[in-house]
C-alpha cells in the first residue's frame, strides 16, 4: 500500500509555533510583539512563521484604522476553511 502524504494544509499546520499563531490568531488581531510576548518567543522566528502562514492565505496583514503606522495580523477564516475541506478529499 503506498503512503499518502498528508495534505499541505496539514503540514503547514503541523509545527508547533504555526499552530500557536493560529490558535492565537483565532481569539484576536494581533501585532507581532504581541504574538512575541503570547508565545514567549523570539521575533524573528515569529515572523518567519508569520511569513509562511500569509504566504499560504491562512493570516492577512492590514494597517491599523486608528495609527496607520501599526500592522495587524489576522486569521483568514474562509481560506483555513476552504484548505481543510479540500484536505478531507
Amino acid at each position: 500500500m503506498p503512503i499518502i502524504q498528508p495534505p499541505d494544509v496539514l503540514k503547514l499546520l503541523a509545527h508547533d509555533i504555526r499552530w500557536s499563531l493560529i490558535q492565537s490568531l483565532n481569539m484576536s488581531d494581533y501585532r507581532v510583539h504581541e504574538l512575541v510576548e503570547i508565545l514567549d518567543a523570539p521575533m524573528n522566528l515569529i515572523s518567519y512563521h508569520l511569513k509562511l502562514l500569509r504566504e499560504s492565505g491562512l493570516v492577512a496583514m492590514h494597517q491599523s484604522e486608528a495609527d496607520r503606522r501599526d500592522i495587524y495580523y489576522s486569521l483568514e477564516y474562509e481560506v483555513l476553511q476552504q484548505q481543510f475541506q479540500a484536505a478531507e478529499q
